[in-house]
């Protein structure tokens, strides 16, 4: 990946991570408070993605798969916001699901050597994708899991990825 993008990718992943472990602590401590984060950590992980999708270091197809999945995010954002179709919500929370993974997936195996930050994020994205689309009511005690699961996932990315990336 792109030096120059990859720690602004970092940034914006472990802001979105934390502010999803944030929610879930105001939802048990202070439920009037929770919600909010969850709209601020969806805009930063898709800026996250739009971030790799726009880095010079990737090849054309995994940016552009990294970019179907940023706006997926944005959406499922805009979802939040304003009233938009169920539909388009679905379709695009389950296209960026796809194309994140394969686009993930792409990261890791252009990655040279043993390169762990490409590992969360494929194991971060993978947690992601599970939770836009299988839904919480079928997954019942392990929604909350998953979500942690989700959160401390784009956190490590995040973390991993705002260190200097070792040479092989």
């Amino acid at each position: 990946m792109a030096p120059t993008r990859r720690p602004a990718a970092g940034i914006a992943f472990l802001v979105g991570g934390l502010l999803i472990l944030i929610n879930i602590v105001l939802s048990f401590t202070a439920p009037a408070l929770a919600g909010w984060p969850v709209l601020l950590a969806y805009l930063a992980l898709g800026i996250g993605f739009l971030v790799l999708a726009l880095g010079e270091g990737l090849p054309l197809v995994p940016r552009l798969l990294l970019g179907v999945a940023g706006a997926s995010w944005l959406v499922t954002l805009l979802a939040f916001v304003v009233p938009v179709p169920i539909e388009l919500v679905a379709l695009s929370a389950l296209g960026g699901a796809i194309a994140g993974v394969a686009g993930a997936v792409l990261v890791v195996t252009g990655a040279r050597g043993s390169d762990r930050g490409a590992i969360a994020f494929l194991v971060a994205t993978v947690l992601a994708a599970l939770m836009l689309v299988i839904s919480a009511e079928w997954l019942g005690d392990f929604a909350l899991l998953l979500v942690i699961l989700v959160g401390g996932a784009f956190v490590l990315t995040g973390s991993l990825f705002l260190r200097p990336a070792r040479a092989a």
